[in-house]
């Protein structure tokens, strides 16, 4: 049975600078259609996160153990995406806040979500990224990878409860296929 516990990495941004500006205009609109006038998104960004479950509490050791030879496969295989670009401060500041760091966010309010795939269902990528893990030498080690996106809003204003339900997230996510979170996961910093 595999451990509870998952190892969750940081990867590549989720969307393109033209799809980011998109959604904080719809986060925007969504926003003044809720009433809601004290608070605009002013910047959005996004990064993918993966979740490896290992197979076992030893292989969950070996998995964190930046050094060590299974983790640097799982780190290249999932080392993809655009090359070209260095990472910018942003992406650097949601892979910190995925470690559990704090995030300067320049007195200005800031909310993460994840966006995960539904409970219990295994989404296509998770299929291939598993099986692809398991042809590069870590099926010992790795029970299944997921993939998800970590979301940072900053609001010009006062955000809405921090709890939630945060309608006007909607524009993010898929509801039939995904849903999202405010939660900070239960996992090990994997940066």
């Amino acid at each position: 049975m595999a451990p509870a516990e998952f190892l969750a990495l940081p990867g590549s941004p989720a969307f393109s600078p033209f799809r980011l500006a998109e959604l904080k205009d719809s986060l925007n609109a969504s926003l003044q259609a809720e009433g809601s006038v004290d608070a605009q998104v002013t910047d959005v960004s996004s990064i993918y996160v993966h979740y490896v479950s290992p197979k076992s509490e030893q292989a969950l050791e070996t998995l964190k153990n930046a050094d060590a030879p299974e983790r640097k496969i799982l780190s290249k295989m999932l080392g993809y995406g655009i090359k070209s670009a260095p990472a910018t401060a942003t992406d650097e500041s949601l892979a910190k806040a995925l470690g559990g760091l704090t995030v300067e966010s320049e007195g200005k309010e800031k909310l993460f979500l994840y966006v995960v795939p539904v409970k219990g269902t295994i989404s296509p990528w998770s299929s291939k990224a598993t099986s692809i893990a398991s042809v590069c030498g870590l099926g010992g080690i790795v029970e299944r990878i997921e993939r998800g996106v970590m979301v940072s809003l900053t609001f010009s204003g006062e955000c809405a409860d921090r709890s939630g339900p945060f309608p006007f997230a909607d524009v993010l996510h898929d509801r039939m296929t995904q849903v999202k979170a405010s939660f900070e996961p239960t996992a090990c910093a994997g940066t």
